[in-house]
């Protein structure tokens, strides 16, 4: 069935079944009367086609005054300037190299000789000056004699003079003492004593003992003192001699300062 032009196709008729423009295919076949025989196809079609999703409501906007208020001006909030944190001290790195520790102790080992060379070279000068000061000080001469033999004629003039010497001696304070002995009336004093226990014998040995009868008696004995002395000087150096032969004398050490 042909809806709308004519046989021709030429000048079209116009159709008053045809549905007006924008009006839905649907509502006007219901107004004709008649059922729509596209209505499986359209509803095929509109189920196919997706719906398009209605945008969401938009909100109204305000109304904006004519003439808006200027808005107080904000003051900037200047952010907390933090100082920057000095950058924290490099650790020193740990010493792990081998080799470094063996050059650091060959090091210390060689210091350590270099101190003791210079201790030593030091001890050897400081010994070199007390060489030189002591080398000029004057050396003390020293000399060893042996006394392997004594000549008894020498030794016996010695006994012979010292015992004419302590004769001497002995004689002057005999005389001296005697003196001292008669100043302080010892004698008179002993007479008298012995007067009075009626000793005849002690008062004759008294009377004996006078000035001449005593210096008599020290010369005497004086005498035969200086005798007996250079004999004996005379044996002694002959006894020597013969001891020294055996033995190999005496020795003396003589320094001088």
């Amino acid at each position: 069935m042909r809806i709308n032009g004519t046989p021709d196709g030429n000048n079209p008729a116009p159709n008053p079944d045809a549905p007006e423009d924008g009006e839905d295919p649907s509502v006007s076949w219901a107004r004709l009367g008649h059922a729509n025989p596209y209505s499986g196809a359209l509803q095929a079609r509109d189920n196919s086609v997706k719906k398009p999703v209605p945008p969401p409501p938009m909100e109204p906007s305000p109304v904006v005054d004519a003439h808006p208020v200027a808005a107080p001006p904000v003051a900037e909030v200047q952010p907390d300037v933090v100082p920057p944190e000095p950058p924290a001290p490099a650790a020193p790195a740990p010493v792990n190299n081998y080799a470094d520790e063996r050059a650091a102790a060959k090091a210390a080992k060689k210091a350590e000789r270099e101190a003791a060379r210079e201790a030593r070279r030091m001890e050897a000068a400081k010994r070199m000056r007390e060489r030189e000061e002591a080398a000029d000080l004057p050396d003390v001469r020293r000399v060893k004699l042996i006394l392997s033999r004594v000549n008894p004629l020498s030794a016996m003039k010695i006994g012979f003079l010292v015992a004419v010497a302590m004769s001497i001696v002995m004689l002057v304070a005999a005389i001296v003492l005697w003196l001292v002995l008669d100043m302080l009336h010892v004698f008179s004093s002993m007479q008298g004593f012995l007067q009075a226990l009626s000793a005849t014998a002690l008062v004759n040995l008294v009377d004996a003992l006078t000035f001449s009868r005593t210096i008599a008696l020290v010369a005497i004995f004086g005498v035969l003192q200086i005798i007996i002395l250079t004999v004996l000087s005379w044996l002694a150096a002959v006894i020597y001699n013969l001891i020294a032969r055996m033995v190999g004398g005496l020795h003396v050490v003589m320094t001088d300062d």
